[in-house]
């Protein structure tokens, strides 16, 4: 359900779910995202390694009752293609320009995760604008890239991300795609 116009920290939205996003620790968000990303394995498999590093920023999105409803991570990594997965078709053709980044100072947005009960509300959507327009300016970096699960890629590309390569199997985890976006600096 949609709300009237709203302002997160003075970014004003028209319309979306009407949460409050804040930065938060990695325990904060390690049951959700346990939750969502981990649910048959034991909780101490959604906490990632870089969690606690002082240049990491963990995200929550609070619903108005005070429920955390989705979460995100952002790690200093530099984007790096695993020489074993081909990159795709369309990446080698049409993105040529974004080789010269690889190694480049970039983050990696990780655990990402909204839960069940909130899907397809623009919670997702809005904690990805809401990090891509807060984490250009301080990190000074305008690259992000992401190992996504195969069933969200299509979310990531209709928020202008792009797919790098061709499905590879995460172990235990399953199988992913990994993405790229430079992010737009305000």
């Amino acid at each position: 359900m949609s709300t009237p116009a709203y302002n997160i920290d003075g970014f004003y939205f028209r319309s979306g779910p009407n949460i409050q996003i804040n930065l938060v620790s990695a325990k904060e968000i390690l049951p959700l995202r346990h939750h969502v990303l981990r649910p048959n394995r034991p909780l101490e498999s959604a906490d990632f390694l870089g969690d606690d590093d002082p240049s990491t920023s963990h995200f929550a999105a609070y619903d108005t009752e005070g429920n955390l409803v989705a979460c995100a991570t952002l790690l200093d990594k530099p984007f790096i293609i695993n020489p074993d997965i081909p990159t795709t078709k369309d990446f080698q053709e049409f993105h040529p320009e974004l080789l010269s980044t690889i190694g480049m100072r970039a983050r990696q947005l990780r655990g990402m995760a909204v839960h069940p009960d909130h899907h397809k509300k623009g919670i997702g959507s809005l904690l990805l604008n809401y990090i891509e327009t807060h984490q250009s300016i301080p990190m000074q970096t305008t690259d992000l890239w992401c190992n996504a699960r195969t069933h969200a890629a299509s979310f990531y590309q209709n928020h202008g991300w792009i797919t790098v390569t061709p499905p590879f199997d995460i172990p235990n985890v399953g199988p992913h795609v990994q993405m790229y976006r430079k992010i737009r600096q305000y």
